[in-house]
């Protein structure tokens, strides 16, 4: 059987982008179609990788996994404002699940800088409350590990020694 050959143009890639943006749900999903994409784009390229065209299309989605991170990380911003304001483990957990550590930390950054004074300190209660809960639950199957990691990286950020 004769392999598929594909070709693809900046200017069509582009146009996927936008339309694959547009018509999701879910800006983490069409964040990971594109990266998909580019893993196999570079995996499966043949002969023309130094080309002019291969090189425009490789920007192309760049540029749309960039703008895509960049939505991720303000829904993440966005959905870790409420779970700090409603001290809720479980939206916080579902942000740190779906992130690397890396994504995670630069939302809770973000976060940080929108939220006040008191609504720091709360915070900062609120994780320091939680892991003490969770040390005396820590030889107990009630303890969700899920939960304690999400909770941990908060802990970590805003009850660190100075």
């Amino acid at each position: 059987m004769p392999p598929l050959l594909v070709t693809i143009k900046a200017e069509q890639l582009e146009r996927f982008c936008q339309q694959l943006m547009a018509d999701s749900r879910d800006v983490v999903s069409a964040h990971a179609a594109l990266s998909g994409l580019e893993r196999f784009i570079s995996v499966h390229r043949q002969h023309d990788a130094g080309s002019a065209e291969y090189t425009s299309v490789v920007s192309c989605l760049r540029s749309a996994i960039a703008l895509s991170q960049q939505q991720v990380l303000d829904k993440n911003t966005a959905d870790l404002l409420v779970a700090f304001r409603q001290c809720n483990i479980l939206a916080l957990t579902a942000v740190h699940a779906m992130n690397s550590e890396n994504d995670f930390l630069q939302s809770l950054t973000n976060v940080i800088a929108q939220l006040s004074d008191d609504e720091i300190r709360l915070v900062m209660l609120w994780s320091e409350n939680w892991m003490k809960e969770a040390r005396q639950l820590a030889d107990t199957s009630e303890l969700n590990k899920q939960q304690l990691n999400s909770m941990s990286v908060v802990d970590r950020l805003f009850n660190a020694p100075a």
